[in-house]
């Protein structure tokens, strides 16, 4: 808000609680994400030429990578953490010390399981290896990994971001030295956010964005 950005907040399919009310998951994230944009390009008090999108946790990462590959209104894209092959991760999710961590008093029921569900559909419907198309990203594309992520994601990240076709494009790694050490930077979100917000400063320029302002 100090720096004048407006943020829609949208739990798409199989996001949030949507999964348990039947609202599960679609592989093809644009149509989801490009009916946001839609809204946001109908109100008079929003730059329908620099919309980003933030995906976070590794769901948000996926949609994030698939919407900001084939939505080309998406001026700049944030995947925290960046997710481009679900066979990365999915496998994480299944694991009996992963999934036991959902039923401590301090969690979230069920959120592993979530998660998982999240990439296999409906009970009893799998979907196929969820493969993302990074190389299709043209605007700029910032990934974010905490100290603690696997190395598939890592290398996810950094490859994108080397292929990137826009040299905007940046990898960050957080590390203890940093200030953070737990997931997606929970425990030091004013890091995150600086880091993600200076970079998006640049990437849409602000000072365009005061007078587009100026003329409403």
């Amino acid at each position: 808000m100090e720096r004048g950005y407006n943020v829609l907040l949208a739990d798409l399919p199989g996001m949030g609680l949507n999964t348990f009310r039947g609202v599960y998951f679609r592989p093809d994230t644009e149509v989801a994400v490009g009916a946001c944009i839609d809204y946001l390009s109908g109100r008079g008090d929003v730059d329908p030429s620099r919309i980003a999108f933030y995906g976070g946790g590794e769901p948000g990462g996926w949609v994030a990578v698939r919407a900001a590959a084939r939505e080309p209104r998406i001026a700049a894209c944030v995947a925290d953490p960046f997710v481009a092959d679900s066979d990365a991760i999915l496998s994480v999710f299944h694991r009996p010390d992963v999934a036991a961590l959902s039923e401590g008093p301090q969690t979230v029921p069920g959120q592993a399981q979530q998660t998982a569900r999240f990439y296999e559909g409906e009970s009893g419907r799998g979907y196929a290896r969820l493969v993302a198309e990074p190389q299709r990203i043209r605007c700029p594309l910032l990934c974010l990994n905490d100290p603690s992520d696997n190395e598939g994601l890592r290398r996810q990240a950094a490859a994108a971001v080397e292929a990137a076709p826009n040299p905007a494009s940046r990898h960050r790694v957080f590390t203890p030295e940093d200030g953070t050490v737990l997931y997606r930077q929970i425990d030091n979100f004013s890091l995150k956010h600086r880091v993600m917000f200076d970079w998006l400063d640049k990437v849409l320029d602000r000072r365009r964005d005061a007078e587009f302002r100026r003329t409403r």
